[in-house]
């Protein structure tokens, strides 16, 4: 996208010699740059979605912002969509603001269903609100939901679906209802730098490469699930059934022991050859978040006995960084360690946690014990 482009629109709303009397808005130079003289935020004092006067072009960005984004919506899978609006704010705090203007409309209620998923954002973001989670175990598509059902409101984040910087959800729904009482909801004017990032990213990429990265997606979670199920039949292990188009799990029995360090020190041994976002689970441990305690902690489930890895194939990762960490010479990309080997250094690696001379590995990165070259 051209560098000037949004900056046409503000400067053809507001002259150069414009004199603004205003208290807000103005911006140090960089800054002013950074986000293309787009200072004064959207929304005004009591509606998220209400024009802004005194920003006619923050106005016009914001709306052509939630437009786009309610037509990628329907474009991906949920054509029912009829309203989608960038909410200012991460995950968490938005579902607490959806769930507030939903029990606006029904007062009585007090309770949520919640599916149990250990992040702590969605439980937090039920206590927030004031009302009182539930357990419970449910499963649904969106679209068939809206038909079947009612479904209020669905949120996600921006960074992980947009590839935008954190700070940012979208609210999108079925009805207009409900989206318009959550904008209406929001107190005060908020920033217009999530919508700015949004925009852009679409305007850059566009339908088709959007659903190219769609499809480079795809590609790499099969190359990663592939992969991953040679490096566990390798070393023994397997990988757990689920059905998931993003992350894959992989048991780490091999490196259950008497040593407590030796499933916690895999995730930075791993950072520290080059290999990030992988997450372990080891069934062991438990949390406790606004006086309710879960077993297990991490697993998503209080029955969960077996330890595992994770790895994730997210949006925008290209098929050929899942080929070079996993040393597939189909690519013509310079050989790097095969997760293979990096993973058996690490076996080799935690086999040494018990000695004395190792007590140095559950500092995540450091490595003391008898030197082993990759």
């Amino acid at each position: 996208m051209n560098d000037t482009t949004l900056k046409s629109i503000a400067k053809s709303l507001v002259p150069e010699n414009y004199l603004a009397l205003a208290n807000d808005a103005r911006a140090e130079h960089l800054v002013r740059r950074k986000h293309y003289n787009f200072s004064h935020g959207i929304g005004r004092s009591g509606n998220l979605t209400d024009a802004q006067p005194k920003a006619a072009g923050s106005t016009i960005m914001s709306n052509l912002t939630n437009s786009l984004v309610c037509d990628l919506i329907r474009s991906v899978g949920i054509p029912n969509c009829t309203k989608a609006i960038i909410i200012p704010l991460a995950t968490g705090m938005t579902m607490m603001l959806a769930l507030r203007a939903i029990h606006s409309k029904r007062p009585t209620s007090c309770y949520v269903l919640w599916s149990r998923v250990d992040q702590q954002s969605c439980f937090k973001s039920i206590s927030a609100a004031g009302l009182t989670p539930i357990s419970s175990y449910f499963s649904h598509q969106l679209n068939q939901g809206a038909r079947t059902g009612r479904i209020d409101a669905f949120i996600q984040s921006t960074d992980k679906n947009l590839l935008v910087p954190v700070g940012g959800a979208i609210v999108g729904g079925f009805t207009t209802d409900t989206v318009d009482a959550i904008a209406q909801l929001y107190p005060g004017r908020a920033s217009g730098t999530q919508s700015l990032d949004v925009l852009m990213t679409l305007l850059s990429l566009g339908k088709k490469g959007y659903e190219s990265l769609m499809q480079e997606q795809k590609e790499a979670h099969k190359m990663l699930l592939d992969g991953l199920t040679h490096l566990a039949q390798t070393h023994g292990e397997h990988i757990l059934p689920c059905r998931n188009p993003i992350s894959i799990a992989m048991s780490l029995v091999s490196f259950q022991g008497n040593s407590s360090g030796r499933l916690e020190m895999i995730g930075s041994m791993l950072q520290k050859r080059g290999v990030s976002g992988c997450r372990v689970v080891t069934t062991t441990e438990s949390k406790t978040i606004d006086g309710n305690t879960f077993l297990r902690w991490g697993s998503h489930s209080s029955n969960a006995s077996v330890p595992y890895l994770t790895a994730s194939a997210a949006l925008g990762i290209k098929p050929q960084e899942i080929a070079q960490h996993l040393n597939d010479t189909s690519y013509n990309h310079r050989p790097s360690l095969s997760a293979i080997k990096v993973f058996s250094v690490i076996k080799k690696l935690s086999s040494y946690h018990t000695s004395a001379a190792a007590t140095n590995y559950e500092r995540p990165g450091v490595v003391t014990a008898r030197p082993c070259t990759m």
